[in-house]
């Protein structure tokens, strides 16, 4: 499922075995494939995170009147948990409504084409290899994530994710199992019973009703299910080799666990951040504190303790004015933020003007300097003068010198310009005179003297 540019690269390519040349290769190696890109394809065209791409409310009427129900496909254009997983089991388990949504959507263009995206998806809908893949995610969700988030994100109970440590064991030990046989996922006699990780059932029956009925004429189904939980299975490992047997997790005692407490997800600061940002796109002369303290008034449920306890009109007063005054704080922060950002800028444009300075002194020195053109002179050149003389020589325009630098060898230095006096000699250069066309200034001109370099012969 190759994008616009490099379907036309690979227009002729169907295996890496057809590949010609440099540009078809890469071409072929940038573009996906498989389950997951069918997954990423269809989001984008039914529920794209831009609402001014794909067909969005298209989608949903039509949906509607063909299907009866409602529906908003899972938002895999975004990062969302499980997000392709569940697309893939919409896909399979509505397989013919999506390929007739996609055959009308072509037939009411004026053209009556596919985009190429379109057709990325109508062809990966069509494609057993890609419908395998798909029916692989539907089942390790039934079977493993549901199963897991189902315990971490169980309601009311403040679950400790150091304690979790037993569960993503027994995680593993489930795709063990598949590994083993498979046919706890795939066959007529598959059960949640037995398939799912919990024993709890299908979070979605109708998804799993619907990969075992297209299961015949997936003749792969069941070995690349095999694969895919082997490379779960060490991916679960690494991800969770801190809570292995031995481990400082597992060790620790279960006050130790209490005093380090966590939840197992990160589901309330992505709320929060959430919140804020809503909030913020509605009241954008919010400030940060005003939000915090919206926040924790109904997070806290203040007002119940307002009435019941600040029952006097002194009180009310010593709240306002103490909201007075941190709206004051806030707004002395913004200034000491400004103050803080320009006092920076002055320093920056100061150390640019020391530089500049500095620079011209340098410029002026290396202008006043009358180049030495005896070669047997050159060894008495010595610390900041040989830098000096190769910085006129440079200024002047030996064209072997255009490319040294400061901290090259002193010895590479005085060589380099015994070849420029040599060139000079032959007349392959002139130094460059007021009215040069080269234009090149003294001032820039590296002046760097901070080279380490002593004030002798060493090298």
């Amino acid at each position: 499922m190759a994008n616009k540019d490099n379907a036309a690269i690979l227009k002729d390519i169907s295996t890496e075995d057809d590949i010609e040349n440099s540009a078809q290769a890469r071409a072929f190696k940038m573009s996906t494939r498989g389950g997951v890109k069918a997954t990423q394809l269809a989001g984008a065209i039914f529920n794209h995170k831009d609402d001014k791409q794909g067909h969005h409310d298209i989608f949903r009427w039509w949906w509607i009147k063909n299907v009866g129900i409602q529906m908003t496909f899972p938002d895999t254009s975004n990062n969302r948990f499980q997000s392709h997983c569940e697309a893939a089991g919409v896909l399979l388990l509505y397989l013919d409504h999506f390929i007739a949504f996609l055959d009308y959507i072509r037939k009411k263009k004026n053209d009556m084409q596919f985009s190429h995206m379109e057709e990325n998806l109508w062809n990966a809908l069509h494609c057993t290899a890609t419908k395998t893949e798909l029916a692989v995610l539907a089942l390790y969700s039934q079977a493993i994530t549901h199963p897991y988030m189902r315990v971490i994100r169980a309601p009311n109970q403040q679950t400790n994710m150091l304690d979790l440590g037993p569960l993503h064991t027994k995680v593993h030990a489930h795709m063990q199992r598949i590994i083993g046989d498979p046919t706890f996922l795939v066959g007529p006699n598959a059960t949640y019973e037995m398939g799912a990780m919990d024993g709890k059932p299908w979070q979605a029956p109708e998804v799993f009703e619907a990969v075992q009925k297209m299961a015949p004429q997936l003749p792969y189904l069941q070995p690349l299910l095999v694969a895919f939980c082997k490379g779960a299975a060490e991916t679960w490992k690494r991800f969770t080799s801190e809570f292995a047997p031995g481990g400082l997790i597992d060790e620790a005692t279960v006050e130790e666990k209490d005093l380090a407490w966590m939840p197992p997800t990160n589901d309330i600061n992505e709320g929060a951040l959430g919140s804020f940002r809503v909030l913020m796109r509605r009241q954008p002369q919010l400030t940060m504190l005003q939000y915090n303290a919206q926040a924790m008034y109904f997070h806290n449920n203040t007002q119940a303790f307002m009435d019941s306890k600040l029952t006097e009109p002194e009180d009310q007063r010593f709240i306002h004015r103490l909201a007075r005054e941190a709206t004051g704080e806030q707004k002395k922060w913004k200034q000491q933020l400004i103050q803080h950002t320009e006092a920076k800028i002055a320093e920056k444009e100061k150390r640019a003007e020391v530089r500049k300075e500095k620079a011209a002194a340098v410029a002026q020195r290396v202008a006043s300097i009358e180049l030495v053109l005896e070669k047997d002179k050159v060894d008495n050149l010595k610390g900041q003068n040989l830098k000096d003389h190769l910085k006129a020589f440079k200024a002047a325009g030996a064209p072997n010198l255009q490319d040294m630098v400061l901290n090259t060898r002193v010895g590479d230095i005085r060589e380099g310009l015994k070849q420029a006096i040599d060139l000079h000699s032959a007349g392959k250069w002139k130094p460059y005179s007021d009215e040069s066309e080269s234009g090149e200034e003294f001032g820039d001109l590296d002046d760097d003297d901070s080279d380490g370099w002593e004030d002798d012969d060493s090298d």
